[in-house]
């Protein structure tokens, strides 16, 4: 299934690593002088994969990436330490969480790493020969989703559960690319009704900087949240435009983000504990096992007894 030869520029970088293939995935191994870690990927090439980065690249570096094709990559970004640019005047950081990239037209791309870089991402890669099959696309629909989401960081649950799903993958090498185009069309439909809810409520960029600052907030303090009122005065943004804002930069709620963002953390407890469901359930911040177990089955549409037994054994 794997097919590199019509992406020939997307190895250019780790041309001298250390090669190691599998059936359906390649892993790359850092070379000792230049870092520590690897580099995988994984899936049909020739209309989606995945990639998987964990590793310090000790020396600087700029790769030149000369792009010709139509594609959508977006990453969840750990750990990352790099910038990104077609032009000098427009460098951007890379960012922790979910990150897009949408290519419409031919173009060129650096990306300058410097001493110490650190990666540790997932990123998933949607390439033209999908979207023409799969999507009526044409230059304007990406260049739509591009104007919404190039550049900037993503907040979706949605996708968020997605990547958690691509990160367990437990089918037979065979099955693997298959899977992995089936959740490469469930993301451009996430993306897509990500951008048209995000154009029918634009918000100012100091107010998107203000909300964005509130979103940072619960991420770390979703157990034991504030009220509304206390966020109003905390970040200097009215009732109104808080929740309109909130709902338009996440597509939920500040009640509803809370919500999902205690049933993500659970997932991980579960994932890497051995804590009971009970422990679980007050460690995220529900007084009432029973609360938590109708938040888990609302978002997740199943208990989370169910989600043990289907994901985790």
């Amino acid at each position: 299934m794997l097919s590199y030869k019509s992406l020939p520029q997307f190895f250019t970088y780790y041309k001298d690593w250390n090669l190691e293939i599998r059936e359906n995935r390649k892993i790359y191994n850092c070379p000792k002088d230049l870092g520590i870690g690897q580099f995988e990927v994984i899936g049909d090439i020739e209309n989606s994969f995945l990639t998987y980065s964990d590793f310090i690249n000790y020396k600087h570096s700029l790769v030149r990436s000369r792009i010709s094709e139509k594609f959508i990559s977006v990453y969840l970004a750990e750990e990352a330490e790099g910038k990104y640019y077609s032009r000098k005047k427009d460098i951007k950081n890379i960012e922790r969480g979910l990150n897009c990239s949408i290519n419409f037209l031919p173009r060129v791309v650096y990306s300058r790493f410097d001493n110490n870089s650190v990666f540790k991402s997932t990123s998933l890669v949607i390439r033209e020969k999908l979207l023409a099959e799969n999507f009526d696309l044409n230059k304007y629909s990406l260049e739509f989703m591009a104007s919404t989401l190039n550049n900037k960081t993503i907040y979706s649950e949605e996708l968020l559960f997605l990547f958690k799903q691509l990160k367990s993958i437990r089918f037979k090498e065979e099955l693997i690319p298959e899977y992995i185009n089936l959740k490469a069309k469930e993301t451009f439909l996430i993306l897509f009704d990500y951008c048209l809810k995000a154009k029918t409520q634009e918000i100012s960029e100091y107010n998107y900087g203000q909300i964005k600052k509130v979103k940072e907030y619960l991420d770390e303090n979703y157990i034991s949240p504030p009220s509304i009122e206390y966020l109003t005065e905390k970040f200097f943004i009215n009732k109104k435009l808080l929740q309109k804002g909130f709902k338009a930069l996440t597509g939920k709620t500040v009640y509803e983000y809370i919500s999902y963002q205690r049933i993500n953390h659970s997932v991980d407890l579960m994932e890497n504990s051995e804590y009971n469901i009970g422990e679980i359930a007050a460690m995220v911040g529900y007084k009432s096992k029973m609360n938590f177990y109708n938040s888990f089955k609302k978002i997740l549409l199943m208990t989370p007894k169910a989600f043990k037994d289907l994901y985790l054994k």
